[in-house]
């Protein structure tokens, strides 16, 4: 004889925090689920996490290097500002040998301007420091046979309006006061 066999249970259910005993309110259908339930869930918010994080990494980092590189050009505009600085007070005590060295200090700050690479500054800001290290440039060209005898307060006026300038793009181009 064909005997039926009893339904097996149901598989149990797993509650989030036990919320089957603590959950006032009916039962709780969206709390408590099957284990292959659990492990959908889990999953699924584990691959959400992972891409989360893949996309904000990224993100972080080219951050990261923009602020990087904002500070590396305000650094080197104001290496630029002082140094011109230096020869405009060497213009003012007339020194031949303060002026050469300030010249020195200011083909120095020229030279590591033009050897530095910023690869996410705006291109404006990338062209406002070329066109001071440029100017910076043919300043030290023109200055170059300076001589005793020279006309002191024409220099200092060629030195301070550079001065001016790099200070304008420093005020403008990467908030310097």
């Amino acid at each position: 004889m064909l005997q039926l066999l009893p339904a097996p249970p149901p598989p149990p259910e797993y509650c989030l925090l036990w919320a089957d005993r603590w959950w006032p309110w009916s039962d709780p259908w969206w709390l408590c689920m099957q284990k292959a339930e659990w492990s959908g869930w889990a999953q699924f918010t584990g691959a959400m996490l992972a891409v989360i994080v893949a996309i904000c990494i990224p993100l972080l980092n080219e951050r990261g290097a923009k602020k990087r590189d904002f500070h590396w050009a305000q650094a080197v505009i104001i290496g630029l500002g002082s140094a011109v600085r230096e020869c405009v007070e060497a213009c003012e005590t007339q020194n031949l040998v303060t002026l050469h060295a300030a010249r020195g200090q200011l083909q120095r700050a020229v030279d590591e301007c033009g050897s530095l690479q910023f690869s996410s500054l705006t291109h404006e800001s990338w062209g406002a420091i070329v066109g001071c290290r440029n100017i910076c440039s043919d300043l030290l060209m023109r200055t170059d046979g300076m001589t005793f005898g020279a006309n002191w307060q024409h220099w200092r006026a060629s030195f301070d309006a550079v001065g001016h300038g790099i200070g304008a793009v420093g005020r403008t181009h990467f908030k310097l006061t």
